[in-house]
């Protein structure tokens, strides 16, 4: 299990995203790559922060994730 892998499932192992977003663990029982295009919104944006973001610290890659993210998300849940 890689670095991302573990990231990946310890921010969706939390009991109260879980509680809000509806989701379980057979939701993202699989490794970071592949859950990039899960079939759940918030496992596939969970995915793509972690993937995009590749620990970096420079404001101008956080931004194009984050505007990503939120034309994903924008795009999925709000249909």
């Amino acid at each position: 299990m890689t670095q991302k892998d573990k990231m990946f499932q310890m921010v969706l192992d939390d009991p109260e995203l879980q509680d809000v977003y509806g989701y379980s663990r057979k939701d993202y029982d699989e490794d970071v790559y592949e859950a990039i295009n899960s079939s759940n919104p918030i496992v596939s944006a969970v995915a793509k922060i972690i993937v995009g973001l590749n620990g970096s610290d420079d404001p101008g890659e956080q931004k194009r994730v984050y505007q990503t993210i939120f034309k994903y998300l924008n795009d999925n849940l709000l249909v």
